[in-house]
């Protein structure tokens, strides 16, 4: 008979308890976040063995709807997704270890197909206005701002890189860490609600070694000369700038330039891949660049074709 100490907020419980030591902090956050606010309060109590189709249907819906812990709207489908592939591993985990029974029929979590995003890569236009005013105004912070347009590193990557990581001689960046902010696992009583940790980049495949053109190891040279090693790039001393700091930094930047806010920072990755693409680079050589594991990812969410690419290519067409 299944009791209170195998439903799944319990289970739940369990897989996390047993995977804590083999994830980063960050990814244990994450995961504790999703069981913590969409899974346990919606189908918590209830036993792998009664949710049925009709029950993961409901669920689904739920979280599309009114999923957000303010329940004023929904969660988006990478948010649905990663609760589901949550709810699926802690399901084989129970199954695995006598928790529940081995032979239930898991239900299928289907969604629509999401919209195809509106391509977050800055015009050559509106990326020569933000150059020339970064390179017009040389701060640590604006600095940091110029290297993400030629090399495509993580606002986390950016914010953790030392002054130590980079090869003058070579015009090399080597990202070794990242900096990011989660929630706050071990919090006692009055305790804060997050944390900033620093640890190693995203995968295996993030920590990389980035080339980036003369002129811009030349100025990286002429700012960091006189700077220890352990100093951060982005702050020029030995205290980091957290990313949510760094955002609002950036968003006032775009507003002096007369850029739309709509750019995320992420969007200077994406001008950067699709700049690599436009120049002719190889699309592998580009993946590695950005650190991504396979070109697919690389081709399939990071280069954006403009139209002066696709005229280009029909123009050939004629050759």
């Amino acid at each position: 008979m299944p009791t209170k100490s195998n439903n799944i907020s319990s289970l739940t419980k369990h897989y996390l308890a047993s995977r804590r030591p083999f994830l980063k902090d960050s990814s244990y956050a994450h995961y504790e976040e999703l069981a913590e606010n969409y899974i346990n309060p919606y189908v918590g109590r209830i036993h792998f063995e009664n949710l049925d189709s009709n029950k993961a249907g409901e669920f689904i819906n739920s979280l599309k709807t009114t999923g957000k812990t303010s329940r004023k709207g929904g969660l988006s489908n990478k948010t649905i997704r990663d609760v589901c592939s949550l709810l699926k591993s802690v399901y084989y985990f129970a199954a695995a270890n006598g928790d529940c029974a081995p032979d239930i029929r898991f239900p299928r979590f289907t969604m629509a197909k999401p919209s195809r995003m509106k391509s977050q890569v800055l015009s050559s236009t509106h990326q020569k206005q933000l150059e020339n005013y970064l390179m017009d105004n040389i701060t640590p912070e604006n600095l940091g701002i110029i290297l993400c347009l030629y090399t495509g590193m993580r606002i986390g990557e950016i914010c953790a890189l030392k002054w130590s990581d980079v090869d003058f001689e070579s015009c090399l960046i080597n990202v070794n860490r990242t900096v990011l902010r989660i929630r706050n696992t071990e919090k006692r009583g009055k305790g804060p609600k997050t944390i900033i940790v620093t640890g190693t980049p995203k995968t295996d495949s993030s920590q990389r070694s980035i080339p980036v053109p003369k002129a811009i190891g030349k100025l990286l040279k002429s700012e960091g000369k006189q700077m220890l090693g352990d100093y951060y790039v982005a702050t020029c001393s030995n205290r980091l700038m957290e990313p949510r700091r760094y955002y609002e930094k950036y968003k006032q930047i775009l507003r002096k330039c007369g850029i739309s806010t709509d750019y995320t920072f992420h969007a200077l990755r994406h001008t950067y891949a699709t700049r690599c693409i436009e120049n002719g680079i190889d699309p592998k050589v580009v993946s590695e660049l950005l650190g991504h594991s396979s070109v697919t990812i690389t081709l399939n969410r990071y280069v954006h074709p403009t139209m002066e690419m696709k005229k280009r290519c029909v123009e050939r067409l004629m050759r």
